[in-house]
């Protein structure tokens, strides 16, 4: 029995090497839409289904002494805990599940460690924070896609009454929620 086996995988081994090497390429090419190295990411960006209109959210963050962390419907999306401000677009449609009402959260933290000075243990009276919600056509490619740019929502840090005072000056921590409606052409 051993020995028939033994025969049995030989053969099969024998016909499995003599195929032509050349036919095995041609059935791969035709059967991957004849995808090589220079043409895959072209190949893969046709499958992607495209609609007319596909609404792209992303936020504008300007704030004063603070760190902060933003979350998008509960999922942290972004974390900034270094001086300075930022400057580049944090885009959320990744968070954004379907359409209709989303949720946006922020948390602030004080600037506990600095490069120059020393840090702080609480919010400032001075802190603050300003998220711009801005939402644009990413299907038009009809030229400066930043054409079709409106903005949805500003919202600014609450302030005490006198205007002027960020209402959590004194604490190590402090959170505010706002919403907004979005819409988008997927369901996830």
């Amino acid at each position: 029995m051993g020995r028939v086996l033994v025969f049995l995988v030989f053969i099969f081994g024998l016909i499995g090497c003599s195929q032509n090497p050349q036919f095995k390429a041609d059935i791969i090419a035709e059967k991957s839409n004849n995808i090589t190295a220079k043409n895959i990411a072209e190949k893969i960006f046709e499958k992607v289904k495209h609609y007319p209109q596909e609404t792209y959210y992303y936020l504008f963050v300007n704030h004063q002494a603070c760190y902060f962390e933003i979350m998008v419907n509960d999922v942290p999306a972004f974390k900034y805990f270094k001086e300075g401000q930022i400057i580049t677009p944090i885009t959320i449609n990744e968070f954004i599940n379907k359409s209709g009402k989303q949720t946006i959260t922020y948390k602030l933290y004080p600037l506990t460690k600095r490069t120059s000075g020393d840090g702080f243990n609480t919010l400032l009276d001075w802190t603050s924070i300003k998220i711009e919600l801005f939402q644009r056509n990413k299907a038009d490619t009809t030229g400066n896609a930043f054409a079709s740019e409106k903005k949805v929502l500003e919202h600014s840090s609450l302030t005490k009454p006198d205007g002027k005072a960020f209402i959590a000056e004194g604490k190590d921590y402090y959170e505010y929620t706002f919403t907004f409606d979005a819409q988008v052409p997927y369901k996830n």
